[in-house]
């Protein structure tokens, strides 16, 4: 991204705001699953919900750190985002099947006028997941394409040698006539 280096070190300041929108679902996400209960299957599905709940604004900040550092051309920042958002994409499929199965369990046990908002809340919760892991891995791939251009930018080219003496390059006689 071609910038000047004012609005590259600007830039650098919404490192902490892509930051704080990655950390804070996370941190929200801890309190409402703690006290673990895996055993529950109320507890797991609203854990799972929780997890799809938190994914968009996690991946609106990571979108910022990736291209808050496509504009500084950190390398090293982009390819870790990348790396972390394919791990979050792949990480989001477990919980997208444990959705659907939960998520019948808890049907089945509701009482009959709970089940059409549930069975609604269930197919939205399927589709946010399996958007933000789409999202989560596309953004993964992207990141980590940048960095490879930029890798690839800021390596010289090296200059290929030809087999031909130039027209302008001096030329080494080994051997010649000593006149």
């Amino acid at each position: 991204m071609p910038t000047n280096s004012e609005s590259m070190r600007a830039a650098k300041y919404a490192y902490p705001l892509g930051l704080s929108l990655m950390l804070a679902p996370l941190l929200e996400l801890a309190g409402r699953i703690w006290p673990l209960q895996w055993y529950l299957v109320q507890w797991r599905f609203q854990a799972e919900i929780a997890v799809v709940n938190a994914a968009p604004v996690l991946l609106i900040g990571a979108l910022i750190v990736a291209v808050v550092a496509w504009a500084d051309e950190s390398i090293g920042v982009l390819k870790l985002a990348g790396v972390l958002l394919i791990v979050f994409g792949v990480l989001l499929l477990p919980v997208l099947a444990m959705i659907a199965l939960d998520g019948l369990q808890v049907r089945q046990m509701a009482r009959a006028e709970v089940r059409g908002p549930l069975r609604n809340n269930i197919v939205l919760s399927l589709v946010r997941a399996t958007l933000s892991c789409l999202a989560a891995i596309s953004l993964g791939l992207g990141a980590l394409k940048v960095a490879k251009e930029l890798r690839l930018e800021a390596t010289p080219k090296r200059r290929q040698v030809s087999r031909e003496p130039d027209a302008d390059s001096p030329m080494l006689v080994v051997g010649g006539s000593g006149e």
